[in-house]
């Protein structure tokens, strides 16, 4: 597993992805009310080129209906449970539905694109494993209102380190 400390730094600008404190809070309240986030992607498209599968849920009637039935895919049945369709890929493995740069149903986006934040990469100093995100999370900054913060980052920074440098510790040597 690579950090952000053992990549190699391009030149490019950094890019400042808020407070840290309140970034983390609205974060937990995500998680723990199971409403899920609402992350902007403003110019970054990295992960709508890095060719994961989008699933879409049933309940998510506005986002179905915004998508032509063609470009959803059922999951090979070994993992199909039946609540969700995948959002095909295009052939170089972009999302099928980056049109021009930009997200073609961006008000009605999925669930899944709307949970998935790079900053919880960026706040735990971990990559993706995907170059292009991977290139955005080592660009990542965050603001720190006061010295409670840096030190929350710190903190969460060195028990990522912690769980790689004794991943045996955990069941199958898998880090959470």
């Amino acid at each position: 597993m690579q950090t952000i400390d053992s990549e190699i730094r391009s030149n490019d600008h950094f890019r400042y992805t808020g407070d840290l404190q309140s970034w983390l809070q609205d974060t937990l309240n995500a998680f723990s009310t199971g409403q899920g986030a609402s992350v902007p992607c403003g110019d970054w498209k990295a992960c709508c080129r890095a060719g994961y599968f989008i699933p879409v849920h049933r309940h998510e009637w506005s986002t179905r209906a915004a998508i032509h039935a063609r470009l959803l895919v059922t999951p090979p049945a070994h993992c199909d449970d039946g609540n969700y369709q995948l959002i095909s890929t295009i052939r170089c493995g972009h999302c099928a539905l980056l049109k021009e740069d930009a997200c073609s149903i961006y008000r009605e986006w999925p669930q899944t694109c709307r949970d998935y934040d790079y900053r919880l990469f960026a706040s735990s100093g971990l990559l993706s494993g995907h170059g292009e995100i991977d290139q955005q999370i080592a660009r990542g900054r965050f603001h720190y209102g006061n010295e409670e913060s840096r030190h929350t980052h710190a903190a969460s920074r060195a028990t990522t380190g912690f769980g790689i440098n004794h991943a045996g510790a955990f069941p199958e040597g898998r880090v959470p």
